[in-house]
C-alpha cells in the first residue's frame, strides 16, 4: 500500500510542501495481504465495498477529514487491476461512487512548516451490501 507501515511506501504525490494543501493526483493504494486472504476465505466472495475514512487527529478543535469515500469492489473485482493472482487492492485510480462520502478526492498529507508532527488515523471497512 501507500501509507507508511510494515512492508509499505509513501508516494510523494500524497503530500505537499509548504503547507500548500489540496486535493492529490489519486488517492492512496489499499492492499489486502496474501496471509489475510488465505485466512479469509470467504471474504472476497461476501465483498461488495470498500468505505475508507482518514483524518488528521492532531488539528483541534476537531480533526480534519482528508479522505471520506466509499468504492464498489464488485463492479471492479473481473477487471486486470484487480484480478491479480494472490492479491487484491484498492487501485490508486478507482473512483468512488458517487454522492458517498464527505471528501471523495484524497487531500494531500500538508502539516504546517514548524507546527510539530501531525498524526493522521485510517479506517478501512468492508461492506457486504
Amino acid at each position: 500500500g501507500d501509507i507508511a507501515g510494515q512492508g509499505s511506501t509513501f508516494l510523494p504525490t500524497l503530500a505537499c510542501k509548504c503547507g500548500a494543501w489540496g486535493p492529490a493526483l489519486t488517492h492512496p493504494e489499499i492492499e489486502f495481504k496474501e496471509t489475510f486472504i488465505r485466512s479469509h476465505p470467504d471474504f472476497f466472495g461476501r465483498l461488495a465495498k470498500l468505505q475508507v475514512h482518514m483524518e488528521d487527529i492532531t488539528t483541534t478543535p476537531k480533526p480534519t477529514t482528508h479522505w471520506d469515500a466509499t468504492y464498489d469492489m464488485r463492479r471492479f473485482l473481473g477487471t486486470d487491476d484487480l484480478a491479480i493472482p494472490g492479491q487484491f487492492r484498492l487501485t490508486r485510480t478507482l473512483p468512488p461512487i458517487t454522492r458517498t462520502g464527505a471528501q471523495r478526492r484524497f487531500l494531500t498529507i500538508c502539516p504546517p512548516e514548524g507546527g510539530g508532527p501531525h498524526q493522521y488515523k485510517l479506517k478501512v471497512t468492508a461492506l457486504d451490501d
